[in-house]
C-alpha cells in the first residue's frame, strides 16, 4: 500500500464563501475576534464547492446554492 502523505502536497487548501443577501455580505468572527467570509479547509478528495456550501451551513444553519469559483490563490 502507498503512504499517502508521499503523494500528497503537504499543505491545507481553505474554503471562503461570500454569502450575499438583500445587497449585504455575510461576515461572521473568529476565534481571534476578526471579522471573515465562512469557509473551512477542503479535505483530501473534496471539491471546493462542496466544502463551502457544508461549511456555510454548518457555520449559519443556512442552506446555500454555490456558485462559480471567483478567485484563487496561494500564499508562499
Amino acid at each position: 500500500m502507498t503512504d499517502i502523505t508521499q503523494t500528497v502536497p503537504a499543505f491545507p487548501v481553505s474554503v471562503k464563501g461570500v454569502l450575499v443577501r438583500d445587497d449585504r455580505v455575510l461576515l461572521l468572527q473568529n476565534e481571534r475576534g476578526e471579522r471573515e467570509l465562512p469557509g473551512g479547509k477542503l479535505e483530501l478528495g473534496g471539491q471546493p464547492v462542496d466544502c463551502v456550501a457544508r461549511e456555510i451551513t454548518e457555520e449559519t444553519g443556512l442552506q446555500v446554492t454555490t456558485g462559480p469559483i471567483l478567485d484563487s490563490w496561494q500564499y508562499v
